[in-house]
């Protein structure tokens, strides 16, 4: 006969399960920084690296923040599939989101602010290859040779309506591109779907605000903080509905509205009257106290509701899985 782990066996591998989905979750994002970069400064006819350590742990560093944001819907999907002991599982899953959004998450922001500037997205001059056509704005580019000093020769291809014009160049230095790709060229060839592109925004002016919060001491990340209490409180919606499906639905949706409500009151003016009244009444002790009331607020009305679903559905728990 098949024994049954207690709760608190469960719980330990619940933390187990954490650790393991933060360290894989943290390595893969590594892995896709790393290719990232490496593909956008690569240029035609060079040899394409395949891997760079140091691009691999800043990588690492980069996205605890962002692992942080979708570790703690993983485990409550987790929690919603395995339900065991209320208290417990509860207790457990709250202490482990405290470990990333007071320990991990600042630690890693911490290091990156120790890395040097140049690890922060600066990028060495391109010295592009010859013997590639490359669209540049309007026009068409070819080198017939680059020197080590990034000075070239070539031809531009002019296109207008009716015809299309030669002109050489020679002895022009080149510019470093002040796009995302070093090379024009690799740009046109990898097509990086809008959503990625706009999430990717997000997620980068998500990632400079927990930056500055960092850098300017404790309480201001506690404020910054304040997110993860409202997504830490969405474990009340794991019980809501008899179908877990619905369950998971519930907690992804209402994942993605908090964290696009966070993103929208970085990266927009719209709250300012609201900002204004709030730090008029409340003083400027508490950075970006209109964010911190509403993150709060959402954390208390989603544990109310876990508390009082909890309480109704007594009898129903089911600490053993199904």
């Amino acid at each position: 006969m098949k024994t049954q782990d207690s709760p608190v066996q469960k719980a330990l591998k619940l933390a187990l399960i954490f650790v393991i989905q933060y360290f894989i979750a943290t390595v893969a994002a590594g892995i896709i920084y790393m290719v990232y970069v490496l593909c956008t400064s690569y240029v035609a006819g060079d040899t394409f690296s395949t891997f760079n350590w140091e691009l691999f742990v800043f990588g690492m560093f980069l996205s605890s923040f962002l692992v942080t944001l979708l570790n703690g819907m993983f485990l409550i999907f987790y929690l919603i599939r395995h339900p065991f002991s209320p208290v417990v599982s509860v207790i457990t899953y709250v202490i482990l989101s405290l470990v990333a959004w007071l320990v991990i998450s600042p630690a890693s922001c911490y290091m990156l602010l120790r890395q040097s500037s140049n690890m922060m997205g600066s990028r060495h001059e391109v010295i592009l290859s010859p013997g590639y056509f490359r669209t540049v704005d309007d026009a068409v580019v070819y080198y017939t040779a680059v020197t080590p000093e990034n000075v070239g020769n070539g031809v531009i291809i002019a296109k207008n309506e009716s015809e299309e014009q030669v002109f050489p160049f020679s002895q022009e230095h080149l510019s470093s591109s002040t796009g995302t790709f070093a090379d024009s060229l690799i740009q046109s060839s990898i097509d990086i779907p809008y959503f990625f592109v706009y999430a990717l925004f997000g997620i980068r002016m998500m990632h400079r605000t927990a930056m500055e919060c960092v850098s300017q001491g404790f309480f201001a990340w506690l404020s910054f903080a304040s997110l993860g209490a409202a997504l830490i409180s969405l474990i009340g919606l794991r019980r809501v509905s008899s179908w877990r499906l619905v369950n998971v639905n519930f907690v992804l949706l209402f994942t993605i509205l908090i964290i696009s409500f966070n993103m929208f009151y970085y990266g927009s003016n719209f709250f300012d009257f609201a900002v204004n009244k709030f730090t008029t009444f409340f003083g400027d002790r508490i950075p970006n106290i209109f964010l911190v009331v509403c993150n709060l607020l959402i954390c208390l009305i989603f544990s109310i509701i876990g508390i009082v679903v909890d309480v109704t559905h007594k009898e129903e728990t089911q600490w053993t899985e199904e």
